[in-house]
Formats: structure tokens, sequence, C-alpha cells
């Protein structure tokens, strides 16, 4: 991919190459085409490409999928100026090395506070889907079709098995309240017959 190419330019071209190997009878398999496009784009979607590799499983991944998440990146990139500025900065060069530094330390600190900010907004999103009460209570839950089939074999009760069965539960605690009131009987006992 050129640096002064968009994405949809660049993605006719490759559907172009596609669609020329399919007529000589050597087609690209799809995840094929969309890890060769994601090694080949230039340097202003590095990161986002090694966001999609990371994020999805690239043997399900569309060429479709991956061309829109790349446009929209684009246009976002676009929108808040910070692709123009970066082409600008490859084709001009400024005689002085410490407006150079000066340039690419605010355009990383841009990148940097964009980066954070969309962090931020997944962070807020997940962190309200984890606090949700929806999500982890089965004191709530209806018993489906399935469990209402299951058959305890301790209280032969419907809805649970054995393992969880409450009334077995509290028998256990039942019985370890008891042992606990013979054993402190049973030590007061001997103490009481102490022989010299």
């Amino acid at each position: 991919m050129r640096d002064d190419e968009t994405i949809l330019e660049y993605d006719g071209k490759i559907r172009k190459l596609a669609n020329e190997a399919r007529q000589l009878g050597d087609p690209f398999p799809e995840n094929t085409l969309v890890r060769k496009v994601l090694r080949s784009l230039n340097k202003i979607f590095s990161m986002k490409s090694i966001v999609i590799t990371v994020a999805n499983n690239m043997d399900k991944m569309t060429l479709n999928e991956v061309i829109g998440s790349l446009c929209t990146f684009e246009t976002e990139m676009e929108a808040e100026g910070n692709v123009s500025s970066m082409n600008d900065q490859n084709i001009a060069f400024s005689g002085e090395t410490r407006k150079e530094c000066q340039s690419s330390n605010e355009n990383l600190d841009e990148r940097i506070a964009y980066l954070s900010k969309g962090f931020n907004k997944l962070y807020r999103k997940f962190s309200k889907l984890g606090n949700s009460s929806k999500y982890g209570e089965k004191k709530h839950e209806k018993f489906t079709a399935e469990q209402r089939r299951v058959q305890c074999l301790g209280c032969d009760g419907y809805g649970h098995i054995q393992a969880e069965c409450p009334t077995i539960q509290n028998k256990k605690k039942a019985h370890a309240i008891t042992w606990s009131d013979s054993d402190n009987n049973f030590l007061d006992s001997d103490e009481n017959y102490t022989v010299f």
C-alpha cells in the first residue's frame, strides 16, 4: 500500500488481483487475503492491524469485515486530522532537527491521548457489563426444561443433583454442630476425672 493511497483504492487493487487469480484457476482463500492485506498496510494502520489480528479469529474473518474496519479507522483519523499530518510529515522534512523532534513529540502525545481515550471508553463499557446484576446470579434464574427433568438421588427432589442438594447440605451442617457439641462435653468429662 502506498502512503498516498486510501483504503478503498487499495481494496480495489486487492480485489482486482484476487479476481485475476481466480480466473487463472488459482483462487486465494479468504483468510489468506485477509492476512496479506493486514501485512501490507502502511505505518498509519499498523496499530489497527495489530488490534484486528489479536482481537479476532483470522480464519473466520472476511475481507469485507477487515476493509470495513480499516475504512472506519481511516475516516476517524481524517476527522481528527491525523492522517494528513502524518502524510505531510513523511513528505516534507524540516531543516532543523529540533523542530522535527518537537513536532514528532507533539504528534506522539496526540496519539497517546487518542489511544487512552479509546481505552477509557472500552474500560467503562466493560466494567458496566461486569457489575450488572444480570450476570453471575443463579438465584433468580428460572428452571429450564432440562433442570426440571433432573432428579436428586439424595432427597428424590427435582431441579438439582445430589452434589447441590440443599437437604443434604443442611444435614451436614447439623452433624457438624452436634459433633462439635459432643466434643466439648467429652473434654469436660475428662477434666473432671483426673487421677493422681
